[in-house]
């Protein structure tokens, strides 16, 4: 015999969670973002949906909804409270409210007098998916995410001796959605056009307004965070597209190839990958050769030799002396990697989708959409419900 029962101690410990990130930010404050910014609200919006999906899919729309679902939370409620920390922290108290209406079944005891024990959380039962079929996507997702966070990590507003590096080719568009971000918290809210004053913010802004909220609650710049919400973006379309990929084919070997190709095929540039490599270490001086960590010397050390390596080695004889930054950024903004006419690495993330931020959460909500409906449609309206809820 089971019984509902509201679970006030989950709330409970949220709101207590809560409290501790205002009386002890520097400690708690990085685990309460974690927990109402990027899991919880999706997590709790499953649970009382009742949609009947598996564990991979509760993982991934857990972290997709709760960047959705707090970006529009926290937007309006700001409209009628202000945009600032103490509406964020409401927010936080609003979400753990909530969980007191998380489902709890607990198994009555034959006897009153008998003690209620809840079931303990073993170890083994947290690893289970990494010993399970979902594995191998989530392997990909993560390998996926620290190649991309990685490449923005080292290239998305590095400052260097050469000046501030933002990437590839269209990584400029970073310059307009820090500018956004970065106005946002500072007062230009509801936001007009950071370049055209008092112009209204046509911009696609939506996931720049979700990194201003982490970056106001830390009170940091937005770099590491921006890097975190496009890496999550990364992870989840990986994800989102195995997913699909196994609702179409029930396939898991050509769901994975799938997974594979939207995140890094493109083209065949990755080929020249050894060659450049080879032309950027041949560029060094005799003395600055086995005594500097290689990843130093990519990212910190450029000299009139390699422009002119990396020139000759892409073929472009049209852009002498255009390389004249750090190596690690040509290496990104070469044509022989990104957006050539003859080599096409994956301009698509690396390139375009990264920098492009609206896009970068914008397609795994587009699979999130199309999983949920073609799961749901005609006979199931939950999976239906979160789909509207995306």
């Amino acid at each position: 015999m089971s019984e509902f029962q509201l679970n006030y101690s989950f709330a409970a410990l949220l709101l207590a969670l809560t409290l501790a990130s205002l009386a002890f930010p520097a400690l708690f404050l990085p685990l309460s973002v974690a927990a109402f910014l990027y899991v919880l609200p999706g997590y709790f919006a499953v649970r009382l949906s009742g949609a009947k999906i598996g564990l991979l899919e509760t993982a991934a729309l857990s972290l997709l909804i709760s960047i959705m679902g707090s970006t529009y939370a926290l937007y309006w409620m700001s409209l009628a409270f202000g945009y600032s920390q103490t509406t964020f922290h409401l927010y936080f108290a609003l979400v753990s409210l909530a969980a007191v209406f998380i489902p709890q079944k607990i198994e009555l005891p034959k006897k009153l007098s008998q003690k209620i024990v809840l079931p303990k959380i073993k170890l083994d039962q947290i690893a289970r998916p990494f010993e399970s079929e979902d594995a191998a996507p989530i392997l990909l997702s993560i390998a996926s995410m620290l190649v991309f966070g990685g490449i923005l990590y080292v290239s998305l507003w590095a400052p260097s001796k050469d000046g501030v590096i933002t990437g590839a080719w269209n990584y400029g568009d970073y310059f307009l959605h820090a500018s956004v971000i970065e106005s946002v918290n500072h007062g230009n809210f509801p936001p007009v056009e950071p370049i055209y004053a008092g112009a209204p913010l046509a911009y696609h802004w939506f996931i720049d307004l979700h990194t201003a909220i982490v970056s106001k609650l830390f009170q940091a710049i937005p770099r590491i965070p921006a890097i975190i919400d496009s890496t999550l973006g990364v992870g989840l379309l990986s994800l989102f597209t195995y997913l699909l990929a196994m609702r179409f084919t029930g396939d898991r070997k050509a769901a994975l190839i799938a997974a594979f190709l939207v995140i890094f095929a493109g083209g065949f540039g990755y080929l020249r990958f050894p060659e450049e490599v080879a032309a950027h270490l041949g560029a060094y001086p005799e003395n600055y050769s086995a005594t500097v960590p290689l990843l130093d010397r990519y990212i910190n050390y450029s000299q009139a030799t390699a422009n002119e390596i990396l020139r000759e080695a892409t073929g472009d004889g049209t852009r002498a002396g255009y390389y004249n930054e750090t190596l690690i950024s040509s290496l990104l903004r070469s044509d022989g990697f990104d957006n050539s006419e003859f080599f096409e690495l994956p301009s698509m993330l690396p390139g375009f989708l990264l920098p492009q931020r609206p896009l970068t959460i914008g397609l795994p909500a587009l699979a999130a959409v199309i999983l949920l409906v073609s799961t749901g449609y005609p006979g199931d309206w939950r999976p239906l419900l979160l789909a509207r809820k995306i």
